[in-house]
């Protein structure tokens, strides 16, 4: 079987990810390489860490979500193995514009799945008000509060005339 090199870093926040323990290294450090002859597994985009313990009794556990949004944590090894890849993240295939329309499978607009959509299937979902908001007209401004400005200004110096 071929082996695959790994890499041991610290992942990071928006970045999705293959992990596998590490089976062979080769050369010495700062230039050391790591290989393992099992296939890396896709965990998805890294979200946060724990780490607890000190010494011997340590542990550290990385939390990842893959595309349907499950949860995968995992931990480091004793022997420090622990290795990933960075890879390009994953993408659902788009949801065609009819089923969104009729409101089956839409994504919330928090889920991975919403900002991995086409920016054109984006648009037409805001063009066609199927994300739901309010209207422009709920949006303006009041003039209450510039209008009661205006009358304080005009009572403070009527009454400096006086």
């Amino acid at each position: 079987m071929a082996e695959t090199e790994v890499f041991r870093i610290t992942p990071v926040v928006n970045r999705c990810y293959e992990h596998a323990e590490y089976t062979r290294k080769e050369g010495r450090y700062p230039n050391e390489r790591y290989f393992t002859n099992i296939p890396p597994r896709y965990v998805g985009e890294y979200i946060r860490s724990e780490q607890g313990g000190f010494g011997d009794g340590g542990w550290k556990t990385d939390y990842f979500r893959d595309l349907d949004g499950t949860m995968t944590g995992i931990d480091y090894s004793y022997e420090g193995r622990t290795s990933f890849r960075e890879v390009p993240c994953r993408v659902h295939p788009p949801l065609p514009l009819e089923a969104i329309q009729n409101k089956t499978h839409v994504p919330s607009l928090k889920s991975l799945a919403f900002y991995q959509l086409p920016t054109q299937t984006v648009s037409e979902l805001r063009e066609n008000n199927i994300l739901g908001g309010k209207f422009k007209k709920y949006n303006k401004k009041s003039n209450r509060k510039t209008n009661k400005k205006r009358k304080y200004k005009k009572s403070r110096k009527s009454r400096k005339n006086k």
